[in-house]
């Protein structure tokens, strides 16, 4: 088996499911039933249990290294995913998940957070203390969660974690009023659904985060509860929204936020999306293509991306026999004759650690199973196409 994050989240409701039920809400290719027997190898640690409140865990196996066991586990509504032995923690991510690398590699895993990954070998001391910190928080970030039980159902929960900038953070006003429109537009039904919001919706951006948490989730609550929620449905179905915003890197003229979100409104399974959402606090824009890309480099910018997935360790495990040709025509519409008919869409970008980062979400160009695709294209790969403001906004990472 390939993967083993937990693949986003079946429900069933029968009685074999209901002990199963973190296990088919979460994405993942292995059968519920495997895991289940390998989480009854498991016990929780306290450290584990205590991470989160009114949390339910399960626990699969990923390796045993000298009679010593090392774990992935998830909650049940998947506000996290961690990796530990008996001992103690190792990482703690929404985002966490790991693949095999060959059927012939018994302790060497590739370990992903978002649009990073790392190679693992758990019988490294040198390698586990790398992925303790593999992890890293921006230090002038401060994490806010909270976690809000629906008062007319206990199978309604929305959960609130982001990272906020501190007074020290450099453009911390102009930073915090971008984010708070981000995280309010994501915490809505109305939006999710597809309605349009208008100015006077969005709350103040002086607005506190204990506030903005409690605000968003009384929106969220009273849409379910009042538009979306048949009495049946809420006997029968964990129903839930998370949203995280992880402050993922930053400049002095920029900064990017990992959006995480997870979501059940009934249905079969939820769905779940990580994107790079990227920020220029001095002329207070969100960067996106127009901003990035001169307009006459679109076709070069294309033939980057290829390169970048072809060479993706994640795409390579799903779609390991494709040819360049293969590539492109994977991403680019064609006509029922297989004629290329447009450029390939992609996706807005967002601002990594080593290059611009384009995420496709769940189902766009694999199956559910597969889950996010974050494609990093080198940023002194893309230096001649980038505009003038790019290659200002980025003159740290060029």
């Amino acid at each position: 088996m390939k993967s083993f994050r937990l693949s986003n989240q079946f429900f069933v409701y029968s009685l074999f499911t209901v002990c199963c039920f973190g296990l088919m809400n979460c994405h993942e290719k292995k059968t519920a039933e495997k895991i289940c027997q390998k989480q009854a190898e498991a016990s929780i640690p306290p450290f584990i249990e205590n991470l989160l409140d009114s949390a339910e865990w399960y626990a699969d196996t990923i390796c045993v290294v000298n009679d010593e066991a090392f774990y992935y586990a998830f909650e049940t509504s998947c506000r996290t995913f961690v990796i530990f032995n008996k001992e103690k923690l190792l990482i703690e991510d929404p985002t966490l998940w790991y693949d095999s690398i060959s059927p012939n590699e018994k302790y060497k895993f590739r370990v992903y957070i978002g649009e990073r990954n790392m190679i693992v070998d758990f019988q490294d001391p040198a390698s586990l203390r790398e992925l303790s910190s593999f992890d890293h928080r921006i230090s002038s970030y401060t994490r806010y969660r909270k976690d809000t039980i629906a008062d007319f159902c206990n199978a309604v929960s929305y959960s609130f974690c982001v990272d906020y900038p501190s007074k020290t953070t450099p453009h911390e006003s102009s930073i915090k009023k971008w984010l708070t429109k981000k995280v309010y537009e994501s915490s809505m039904s109305d939006y999710l659904l597809g309605s349009a919001l208008h100015p006077e919706d969005y709350p103040q951006d002086t607005i506190g985060k204990e506030s903005l948490a409690q605000l968003t989730a009384d929106r969220y609550l009273k849409t379910i509860h009042q538009t979306m929620v048949s009495e049946e449905m809420l006997i029968s179905t964990h129903l839930f929204l998370d949203i995280c915003f992880q402050a993922w890197f930053s400049t002095d003229n920029m900064v990017t936020f990992l959006k995480y979100m997870h979501e059940h409104q009934g249905g079969a399974h939820g769905y779940f999306t990580e994107e790079l959402i990227s920020y220029d606090p001095v002329h207070e824009q969100e960067i996106d293509w127009d901003y990035l890309f001169k307009p006459e480099c679109k076709t070069e910018v294309l033939q980057a991306f290829y390169r970048a997935v072809i060479k993706d360790p994640h795409y390579g495990n799903w779609h390991s026999h494709e040819t360049m040709d293969d590539v492109i025509r994977h991403f680019t519409p064609t006509d029922d004759k297989g004629n290329l008919t447009a450029d390939a869409a992609l996706p807005q970008p967002g601002l990594g650690e080593e290059g611009v980062v384009f995420s496709f979400q769940p189902y766009a160009i694999s199956c559910f199973a597969a889950g996010v695709f974050h494609f990093t294209i080198p940023y002194d790969t893309l230096q001649p196409y980038l505009t003038e403001k790019a290659k200002w906004c980025l003159k740290k990472s060029l």
